[in-house]
């Protein structure tokens, strides 16, 4: 929890409150660095390196990181992460495809819409997949429910 002491007391708090929210979206853990988007007034991609004492790769998408500042968004990553355990690359949890379906199924429908989007945005090769498939989608592939106005 060395971590912790890198912030100023109320980023911290700003930060355990959107973690408390539940607004902090799956963990990735790749290449020695943990990802995830966080909820705020938009969606922010954080990613920070496991080793804490490289704070100069802590990144995050909002304009407060963007001008050097650690954010209340990595803080509500970091506390989400120290609260499945810290894991690591080789600990790091692994979701079935049961567990991930399940997920998707009781998810809001504006939760799942900032999630896709968020996806789609830091992924061009998904963001042309799902393009081509909208337009499928819309022209009454077969199986759609026709097409959307």
């Amino acid at each position: 929890m060395e971590w912790i002491n890198l912030f100023p007391e109320k980023i911290l708090n700003r930060g355990f409150s959107y973690f408390c929210q539940g607004t902090v979206g799956p963990l990735t853990i790749s290449g020695g660095f943990l990802s995830a988007n966080v909820m705020g007034s938009q969606i922010y991609h954080v990613r920070l390196p496991l080793d804490e004492h490289r704070r100069s790769e802590f990144s995050c998408s909002c304009p407060f990181a963007q001008a050097g500042n650690l954010c209340k968004h990595m803080a509500a990553v970091l506390f989400d992460w120290e609260a499945q355990g810290s894991p690591t690359e080789d600990n790091a949890p692994v979701l079935t495809p049961r567990q991930i379906r399940s997920d998707v199924e009781q998810a809001d429908e504006a939760l799942l819409r900032s999630y896709l989007t968020a996806v789609l945005l830091e992924n061009s090769k998904l963001a042309v997949q799902f393009h081509d498939l909208w337009t499928l989608w819309q022209s009454g592939m077969p199986g759609s429910q026709g097409m959307i106005h």
